[in-house]
């Protein structure tokens, strides 16, 4: 996906994605700096998703979440992570 971003937004004219060479916005990247400093932190990573699992489902939809989920239902955040929800399933085997 991040190639996939790379190539639309590079100014290239090798560029295999058509209409490519659009800018960036300071949002998107703050957005994907966010995303890979918490995915470099596992700690900071587990816990936020900790408290997604938690709190997450209480959070009104706002920006472009709320947007999106105008035609789509809003996401649903876990009470347990997937990996030790797997751990209690047994190991697989059955």
């Amino acid at each position: 996906m991040r190639r996939l971003r790379n190539e639309a937004t590079s100014p290239a004219a090798a560029s295999p994605v058509p209409g490519h060479g659009c800018r960036r916005s300071r949002a998107e990247l703050l957005a994907w700096k966010g995303w890979a400093y918490l995915n470099t932190h596992p700690r900071l990573n587990r816990a936020l998703n900790r408290l997604l699992g938690l709190i997450g489902n209480e959070i009104p939809p706002a920006g472009p979440i709320e947007r999106w989920t105008r035609f789509r239902e809003p996401p649903h955040f876990e009470r347990t992570p997937l990996h030790r929800r797997v751990e209690t399933m047994g190991d697989g085997d059955d």
